[in-house]
């Protein structure tokens, strides 16, 4: 049997079809709670206390975490478009966010190649060392 966690991404792509602001969803294998970022996207405010969700593939996927304290970035400032997006396929030492702290933009780089499963942490917020930023499966 699938755990809900392994459709994280179809989940947000749901809510922020149906302009939900907040979705609360839990079971036997922990809680999951999705909120809509002020720039419209859905974001993970809440995963299960095991290591991560079931990739596709059938192995865990990595949780990418902060490796300073600052702001998280989704973008970079002077640029309109996000770094990667839920789903995308990314490559391992590929920018995947920044944080931010004073006028240094440190690059939070994909530990392996993969497919964004989620974003954690919500852009502009203070993240601390190791603070988790995103969801990575395997590919």
């Amino acid at each position: 049997m699938s755990s809900i966690f392994d459709r994280v991404p179809d989940l947000a792509a749901w809510v922020a079809a149906a302009d939900i602001d907040v979705l609360v969803l839990k079971g036997p294998d922990g809680s999951l709670r999705l909120e809509r970022a002020p720039n419209g996207s859905v974001v993970v405010a809440d995963r299960p206390a095991h290591d991560g969700p079931q990739a596709a593939s059938g192995g865990a996927a990595t949780k990418v975490r902060a490796t300073l304290a600052g702001s998280f970035l989704t973008r970079h400032p002077v640029r309109a478009d996000r770094l990667v997006e839920m789903g995308d396929r990314v490559a391992a030492g590929q920018a995947i966010g920044l944080v931010q702290v004073g006028d240094l933009l440190a690059p939070v780089c994909a530990p392996h190649d993969g497919v964004v499963e989620a974003v954690i942490a919500e852009g502009g917020a203070l993240v601390g060392y190791g603070d988790p930023l995103f969801w990575l499966a395997r590919s």
